[in-house]
């Protein structure tokens, strides 16, 4: 079913599996990226001593369909739900971050508050200008 969190298996998924390329191990602190288009897994059951997560963290141009994601997003954070295209695992509700949980920062990258409009240490009068209207299209996204 959509929404659902779906495994593999070769008698139905055989050719998915063939399609998949292993990462090589990795240790603490490492970073793997992949496109979203493709086909992708993370373990089903993790046999380690240490806790094991993946995180999805999309990063995007800003485009009218983004927006549009950005605001649902939002949405559904409000309310403690899962993202609009992520499947809903109960197990996360606990532990997912809350409006309390996030910084000033973390609520502008959310789309839950505007971006500042002053530089930032270390960002040159050039960049800040170039980037003024991106932080007008966020506020007025947030209207």
């Amino acid at each position: 079913k959509p929404m659902e969190n779906h495994n593999l298996l070769p008698q139905f998924h055989q050719p998915l599996l063939d399609g998949m390329v292993p990462i090589p191990d990795i240790g603490p602190g490492d970073a793997v990226f992949w496109h979203c288009d493709l086909v992708h897994a993370v373990e089903s059951f993790h046999g380690g001593t240490e806790d094991s997560s993946a995180f999805y963290v999309p990063a995007v141009p800003l485009t009218k369909r983004s927006a549009e994601y950005a605001r649902e997003q939002a949405a559904a954070f409000k309310k403690g739900d899962a993202p609009p295209d992520f499947p809903w695992s109960w197990a996360e509700r606990d532990a997912a971050p809350t409006m309390e949980s996030l910084d000033d920062l973390g609520k502008v990258v959310m789309g839950l508050s505007a971006w500042p409009d002053y530089r930032r240490e270390g960002e040159s009068v050039e960049d800040f200008e170039s980037s003024r209207h991106l932080r007008d299209s966020h506020k007025a996204f947030l209207t």
